[in-house]
């Protein structure tokens, strides 16, 4: 009678190869989280990038309200500050409302309440300031700051982004 020798794989060598799996996985996992907190930060700069260049667009738009300081601002003001001013057509209660007539400064109010108010709702603990460089005539620089995610230490992890304005 001849004995024939099976062969395959043993349970032993299954489970190593499964472990060896799982490890690979998890290593899998980990780097596609690691590039979604670059992703999201990249989205952020990204974000703050494009609202110091959309209030400096404002502030050119209006040479005579930023001439007068009209859009200066300190980080410490009121995200809120500024209204209409029916600066721009909106609809109100359901009918159109025409833009009327607005001085140079009621604009540069209406910019800057529209500006941080996207800063607000775009950026995690978004704040600003437009500060005039002292000395000069035309020049202000626009800081935006921002808190992203925490820190493996568990610190905050705050960004800004500055630029210069020439009018």
């Amino acid at each position: 009678m001849k004995h024939t020798h099976a062969s395959g794989f043993s349970l032993l060598e299954v489970l190593i190869a499964l472990v060896i799996l799982s490890v690979g996985l998890l290593g899998l996992a980990a780097l596609q989280a690691e590039g979604l907190r670059g992703s999201s930060t990249a989205q952020q700069r990204f974000q703050a990038v494009r609202l110091a260049s959309d209030i400096a667009d404002r502030m050119r738009s209006n040479i005579a309200g930023a001439l007068t300081d009209a859009y200066v601002i300190a980080a410490t003001d009121n995200a809120a500050t500024g209204a209409s001013n029916n600066c721009s057509d909106h609809v109100e209660s359901g009918a159109a409302v025409a833009a009327s007539d607005c001085t140079a400064a009621e604009m540069a109010a209406y910019d800057l309440a529209l500006w941080r108010a996207n800063l607000a709702a775009l950026l995690p603990s978004g704040d600003s300031s437009v500060v005039k460089i002292a000395g000069t005539t035309g020049r202000f620089t626009v800081t935006v700051f921002w808190t992203g995610r925490k820190k493996a230490d568990g610190s905050a992890s705050n960004h800004t982004i500055r630029t210069e304005v020439q009018l």
